[in-house]
């Protein structure tokens, strides 16, 4: 560690800053995994571009939509595609709008291991709907939207 003349070596002094940068590099590691609530602003967002294959990952499109596709005879994904391109194309009218205003809402978001929930809560007592929840299911590092539900007003 020290030569003669009460130095300490040039390799010890590397060997130190490598374990040094080791130590503090693994403690500020970020997590790759998006939130739950990523996971449905990157769905929303895809859906309203008009970017379906981008779409499909943050969704089980089979659980979600399978149950109305079967009524009419079409697969899950024609009755998802035809849904979100009809809503956008009302968005080209100035009286409709796709653009979701999270403003309006409290936003919860639990997580309980590999399953999560993300709720919605409107501000505005009003509305007839006051609550969606997004049930949610991590899949390969991916938090998947599993079921959509909505709380309502009588």
């Amino acid at each position: 560690m020290e030569n003669k003349t009460g130095q300490i070596s040039m390799m010890y002094k590397i060997k130190i800053l490598i374990l040094l940068t080791l130590l503090v590099s693994c403690n500020n590691k970020v997590s790759k995994i998006n939130s739950p609530l990523v996971s449905i602003i990157q769905l929303q967002s895809s859906e309203n571009a008009g970017e379906f294959n981008e779409a499909k990952k943050y969704q089980d499109i089979n659980k979600l939509y399978g149950k109305y596709a079967e009524e009419l005879s079409v697969t899950p994904e024609k009755y998802w595609k035809d849904i979100v391109t009809a809503s956008n194309k009302l968005a080209g009218d100035k009286k409709f709008s796709n653009q979701f205003s999270y403003f309006d809402y409290n936003i919860e978001e639990i997580v309980d291991g590999n399953r999560a929930k993300v709720v919605f809560n409107n501000k505005s007592k009003l509305d007839r709907v006051q609550s969606i929840i997004y049930d949610l299911k991590l899949v390969d590092s991916t938090w998947v939207l599993q079921e959509i539900g909505y709380k309502t007003t009588k």
